[in-house]
């Protein structure tokens, strides 16, 4: 079975090229690993902003490789590209994976082709190990069948990444010999990536890299354990940065731990945003930014100039969760004409599919009816996503007092037809640690414990500038401030992240039933 490799480097990342492990790069990792399978060839797809670096890293490890520079890689790009590769070189398979993946294992790679030969697949994965320990293997057949399947699909413009064969794949699943070589224990819980293009994940596998040097073990079996226990692989810098703008909300939510301000008593300064932004910039590099946090953002008077500078900043993206209330298509109108708009995603808190309900859990208080504002509501999502296509997601906290018509707003909003165009969240139901009722129609949580994806991940900054340790902890007694800078805040909430992975837990903690839960 003639085999090529095909490794793809497209974003604007040299993390991929940096000399951190043990002298090599990661880049030069994955081509010495590409050699031992590469009977057909090695094919780097690249752009302008990686292709020389790409060629150094070949040429300095006395690999062969053939460049295909393209500015643009997605889904339709990729396939006619690995089309192409295995014409020219009359290849029966393509191993396809990122360049940017330092702990390619050999071993797994032996296992996936040798499933693929013995059960005549067409497509062949690692099904359950972290993402980057092993290649997709797909058939020469088979990419010539997708490039024609994805043409004129939502797929087919979608970037270049880890999903995006299986993407391609779902079109027409059944159509398909899918094979897999399944982990013995499944680490998919972990959200583990063992790419280096981020920053984040970049400084996950140094960290992975030194532990598995001092036991001279590179097996996926190895690095998957070892990741899963390791503080310093697990948690790196925050991801997601929550800030409430203003402690005004237009409506008393049902479900906040916060109490319902009608007018701002306390305003986060521009210049503090503007601030803790550079800050975030330079600590995590990427990241999604989130203004809400049970107010209303848009009461905010310079929300516009937030929204702004948020997206001045090229690799920050924004998150906006409104009620919707003041939405309208002038505001849309100006953030659309922001450069940088296309980073924009909107969470309209509807929690309902009838006023009724809607009233029970938004109070506005007023003369305003709850037909009124539930109306409003909605239209602000139709709204939305006419400036913003696929970027505007109704959400429903899901709780007793609105459970009876969670099957009815997903089933309308999840529709392709629906103003959203399909898009749709249902929240589970927070209790803040038992600070408010439990109203949850249904406990979800895992069987067994796991550290929580807030603290290894994420920020709330409050509007007085105050941090709590969690997003539990709002109501708390804070002691870290945005005075003191987000750099200092994250090393004081990173000490919980230890003790949690050892499953040793605070009693706050061991109250809360969020630590599953998965930001954006």
């Amino acid at each position: 079975m003639k085999t090529i490799v095909f490794l793809y480097s497209v974003t604007d990342s040299l993390y991929p090229f940096k000399k951190a492990f043990n002298s090599q790069s990661a880049a030069e990792r994955s081509l010495k690993w590409a050699s031992l399978f590469s009977d057909g060839g090695v094919f780097l797809a690249v752009n302008s902003k990686t292709a020389s670096f790409a060629a150094e890293a070949s040429s300095s490890g006395g690999i062969k490789a053939d460049l295909i520079q393209k500015e643009e890689w997605n889904c339709r790009e990729l396939l006619a590209s690995l089309a192409d590769c295995c014409s020219k070189t009359k290849a029966d398979c393509v191993l396809v994976a990122p360049l940017s993946a330092p702990f390619l294992d050999a071993e797994l790679t032996k296992k996936l082709l040798s499933s693929h030969e013995k059960y005549f697949a067409e497509y062949t994965f690692a099904d359950g190990y972290p993402k980057a320990l092993a290649p997709e293997v797909i058939g020469a057949g088979s990419v010539s069948i997708l490039k024609s399947l994805v043409e004129g699909k939502s797929c087919e413009l979608l970037p270049l990444d880890g999903d995006t064969l299986m993407n391609a794949l779902k079109i027409d699943i059944n159509s398909f010999e899918i094979e897999s070589v399944l982990s013995e224990e499944d680490w998919r819980q972990y959200r583990l990536d063992f790419t280096t293009d981020l920053k984040r994940n970049f400084l996950s596998c140094l960290a992975l890299f030194e532990e598995a040097s001092a036991k001279n073990d590179f097996s996926a079996a190895f690095l998957s354990k070892t990741a899963s226990a390791s503080a310093k692989v697990q948690c790196t810098v925050p991801a997601f940065y929550t800030f409430q703008m203003t402690d005004a909300c237009s409506s008393k939510l049902a479900y906040s731990p916060l109490s319902c301000k009608k007018s701002s008593e306390c305003l986060m300064s521009l210049s503090d945003f503007s601030s803790a932004l550079k800050q975030i910039e330079e600590l995590s590099e990427d990241a999604v930014i989130s203004l809400g946090f049970y107010s209303e953002p848009l009461l905010h008077p310079e929300f516009l100039n937030f929204v702004g500078e948020c997206l001045s900043h090229k690799k920050l993206s924004l998150l906006v969760e409104t009620d919707g209330s003041l939405v309208n298509e002038d505001l849309c109108k100006k953030i659309r004409d922001f450069p940088g708009s296309e980073k924009i995603t909107w969470i309209v808190l509807l929690d309902a599919f009838s006023p009724e309900v809607y009233g029970l859990l938004h109070q506005a208080g007023g003369d305003a009816s709850p037909e009124k504002l539930f109306a409003t509501a909605s239209s602000s999502v139709e709204l939305l996503n006419s400036f913003f296509p696929k970027k505007t997601y109704p959400q429903m906290v899901r709780m007793n007092a609105n459970e009876k018509e969670l099957e009815s707003f997903y089933r309308f909003w999840h529709s392709s037809e629906s103003p959203s165009g399909g898009n749709v969240i249902i929240q589970k139901y927070d209790s803040f640690c038992s600070v408010l009722s439990d109203e949850k129609p249904a406990d979800l949580s895992p069987l067994v414990r796991m550290p929580c994806w807030h603290v290894k991940r994420d920020m709330v900054i409050l509007a007085d500038g105050s941090i709590p340790l969690c997003r539990e902890r709002v109501t708390a007694e804070r002691s870290v401030h945005l005075n003191d800078g987000i750099e200092n805040a994250w090393k004081k909430i990173q000490e919980e992240v230890p003790a949690q992975i050892a499953g040793n837990y605070c009693e706050l903690c061991r109250k809360c039933d969020e630590y599953y839960t998965f930001n954006f």
